[in-house]
This record gives structure tokens, sequence and C-alpha cells, in this order.
């Protein structure tokens, strides 16, 4: 019984990992998954670009925000290739990174206005 019950579920792991491999969407109908909402990336992308930094940090934002836009093209090239588990984890890598370093300029440009010579 043990064996089995083992069985069928490695069985089921095995075609759940492997669903898009097999195109399981066009061929059953529509796909069982999309990719992540335009909506949530067009927020994210919003919010880097509206982190409030100094006139002479402006560039290096302007230069994360259009890194953030190269790397999420990137990321659609997956799309095409079923492998939307490379692709979900693409788009998270690409929106953490450009996160983390607009909070970074941000807390540098506030540490460097509150210690400013007056």
């Amino acid at each position: 019984m043990n064996k089995f019950v083992l069985f069928t579920f490695l069985f089921a792991a095995f075609v759940a990992t492997n669903a898009q491999f097999f195109g399981a969407g066009d061929a059953f109908g529509p796909a069982m998954w999309s990719p992540w909402p335009q909506l949530v990336v067009e927020k994210a992308v919003q919010k880097v670009r509206d982190t409030p930094v100094s006139a002479e940090l402006q560039p290096q934002l302007d230069q994360v925000v259009e890194d953030l836009e190269a790397g999420l093209a990137q990321c659609e090239e997956l799309l095409p290739l079923n492998v939307y588990w490379f692709y979900k984890r693409c788009v998270g890598v690409q929106l953490k990174k450009a996160s983390n370093a607009a909070a970074a300029l941000e807390a540098a440009s506030t540490a460097a206005t509150t210690q400013a010579p007056a």
C-alpha cells in the first residue's frame, strides 16, 4: 500500500511539473497559467520611478529603471519556451533587485540631506 501511495504521489508531482512542457494548455483548452499581470509589473516599475531621491542621485535611479525594463524584456523571452516557473522567478528577481536598489538610493539621498553641512 505504501509503495502505491508513494508511486502515485511521485507520478502526480512529475505530471504537475512537466505539464507546461507537454503543452497541456494548448491541447486541452486555455493555458493553466498566465504571465504576471501587467498591472503588477507596471505598479512596481512606477514605484521605483517615484522613489524620492536628490537631483544628484536621479541619474542612478534612471539607470535602475532602465536596467529593470531591460531585465523584464529578457524575462519575456522565456514565455515561448513554456518554462513559466523560470519566467516567474526571473521577473521576481528583477523586481526585487530594482526595489532594493531604489531603497538604497533613497536611503543615501536621505542620509546626504540630513548630514549636509548648514
